[in-house]
């Protein structure tokens, strides 16, 4: 079936569709419904969303009569006239003025008492493409000719916009290829056409550009505000340029350059401008972003609407962040909202303003943690002049998880101070940070406290000193066997072995350089118990002492034992009951 064909409803289809019980299924009615008499298969097809099933419904409604093309009807129509003329001559039949034949092909049913005809009106010829056609000298109203369509005007023009759709885009041929050439000439004369108009407008603008930009903005922000150079260029679009902006008292944020548009809607409208602003090679100050969060509408005619930030840096305190790129968006009265900024190494740095105050979120896939990584780090918390204050962290280590508040001072000299909670981190690689791997088995968690002070913001995390207490459940000493040197006893040191444990507590401190401390307040293996103290000097040496408890059946001993060596290779001696 061809998808150009067009349908029309017969009196059987209109019957039907008047029928609310008539017992069609969904497809059929929906068919009947949108056979309009103007639309063709495709459309149709397009519209009910079937393009397979709708051809053969079509087919079966038209093998029961329900529905007839177009041509078919008017051919038929055109037939019907011919005959009637030719039987009537136009005039009567019978004495009786002929009745015209109606839109189906039945004879009208109604009788008229009267109807005025022209007694002597002979058929008229008219030529139409080389053929000829009777049509007889009489009121038109007695011919019209109906398709059955209760199509409205709107479904019409959706009709007319569809076809031209498909010409436009599917059809081929030289008439769809007019088509396209026409709507590419419109299009690229349009955009020519903006262009130049925003050409015009900013030529217009720009003898009193940098002045007004100047006081409009210092105006706005309470800082004094100094732009080198003004100009116009395109960006890609036809925009103001600005160039070596100072803001702030002594210059502290400038910008290479920044160049913006208005939304020429607005503009259009005598709406205040919202305008997009583009900044680059910037040197920003944290004390800038808090200032602009405080900032309520404008009172000139023009609102920020957005801000893109390329190649720009932000400095928090004595820490700068470069080569920043991302976007600060505002609100439809001009007021900052939120901002989306990355960092070269993959760090995403977002904002919420609220209530004046900054919310700063740092998030990356990893960062680098001494010998170790974080994954996933995120912090987020308050941003001040210096840094952030009760800030929240969180991310995976070590097979494990490290989450809790920082402080973080970056004023100089740089300062953090976090209190942590340490979650299933593997105890054998949190040793190896130490030196000392393969020494304990097991999972840690428990509460940690780290502090850093330093110079150098890129040492801070090397920097970290941990002290915290610690709780170990089904871990083992690898290089110790209480057990067998409370068989033993007698002086001769004992080493090798392993003592395994059902748990393990005690608490430690750790700092890079320094001796690392470790104690165990409570080692449970069965009979077995345990406690102790060690100290891993900076040459690599174990010492300390250990006190064992045994408890069998029929005796209860404890002996204490030194402990001496290398950490990967420790001897227990023997110190007495």
């Amino acid at each position: 079936m061809d998808r150009f064909t067009v349908f029309c409803r017969t009196g059987a289809g209109d019957k039907a569709i008047a029928d609310e019980r008539g017992g069609q299924d969904k497809l059929t009615r929906a068919l009947l419904e949108a056979i309009d008499g103007f639309s063709t298969v495709g459309e149709i097809s397009s519209r009910i969303g079937d393009a397979r099933s709708v051809p053969k419904a079509l087919e079966a409604l038209e093998a029961g009569g329900m529905i007839e093309t177009l041509d078919a009807r008017m051919a038929r129509v055109a037939g019907q006239e011919s005959r009637w003329v030719s039987a009537s001559g136009g005039l009567s039949v019978g004495g009786k003025p002929a009745s015209p034949p109606s839109e189906f092909g039945e004879p009208r049913t109604e009788m008229h008492s009267e109807i005025h005809t022209e007694p002597h009106a002979e058929p008229h010829i008219e030529s139409s493409s080389g053929e000829a056609s009777l049509h007889p000298k009489t009121d038109s109203s007695r011919f019209k000719v109906a398709s059955g369509s209760r199509a409205s005007v709107f479904d019409r023009f959706r009709a007319f916009l569809g076809n031209f759709g498909h010409d436009l885009l599917a059809a081929k041929g030289s008439h769809a290829r007019k088509i396209r050439r026409a709507v590419l000439i419109t299009v690229s004369l349009g955009v020519l056409v903006v262009a130049a108009f925003s050409s015009v407008v900013l030529v217009q603008q720009f003898s009193t550009l940098r002045a007004r930009v100047e006081q409009g903005a210092a105006s706005w922000t309470g800082e004094p505000v100094k732009i080198g150079s003004a100009g116009i260029g395109f960006h890609p679009w036809p925009a103001f340029v600005l160039k070596d902006i100072k803001l702030g008292e002594g210059g502290a944020s400038r910008v290479g350059s920044a160049w913006g548009y208005p939304d020429w809607i607005d503009w259009a409208l005598g709406r205040p401008l919202r305008l997009s602003v583009t900044f680059a090679d910037a040197q920003i100050e944290s004390s800038l972003l808090l200032r602009l969060a405080t900032l309520t509408t404008p009172q000139a005619t023009w609102r920020l609407k957005s801000l893109e930030v390329r190649n720009t840096a932000l400095h928090v305190g004595q820490l700068s962040i470069g080569a920043l790129e991302g976007r600060l968006g505002f609100d439809d009265l001009g007021v900052w909202t939120e901002g989306r900024l990355l960092a070269p190494n993959g760090a995403v740095l977002e904002t919420q303003v609220q209530d004046g105050r900054v919310q700063f979120t740092a998030r990356a896939a990893s960062w680098k943690l001494g010998e170790s990584t974080l994954e996933n780090p995120l912090l987020t918390g308050e941003l001040n002049g210096s840094g952030f204050k009760g800030a929240q962290f969180g991310a995976n280590w070590l097979s494990g998880a490290i989450k809790g508040d920082v402080d973080l001072d970056l004023s100089g000299p740089f300062r953090l101070d976090g209190r942590l909670k340490i979650s299933s981190v593997s105890v054998d690689s949190l040793a190896a940070l130490g030196g000392f791997s393969g020494v304990l088995e097991g999972r840690l968690s428990g509460p940690v406290t780290v502090e850093a002070k330093t110079q150098n913001a890129s040492q801070l995390l090397d920097a970290l000193r941990w002290t915290g207490s610690y709780s170990i459940a089904d871990g083992a000493l690898t290089r110790i066997d209480l057990l067998e040197a409370m068989r033993r006893g007698g002086a001769a040191p004992i080493a090798g072995g392993v003592t395994r444990f059902s748990k393990m507590e005690g608490d430690y401190a750790f700092e890079v350089g320094k001796p690392f401390r470790f104690g165990i307040r409570r080692l449970d293996s069965g009979a077995l118990m345990a406690s102790g103290r060690f100290t891993i000097t900076r040459d690599g040496k174990i010492q300390g002492g250990v006190r064992a408890d045994l408890h069998t059946a029929v005796e209860r001993f404890a002996r204490n034992f030194s402990v001496e060596g290398e950490p990967a290779s420790p001897r227990l001696k023997a110190g007495g009951e």
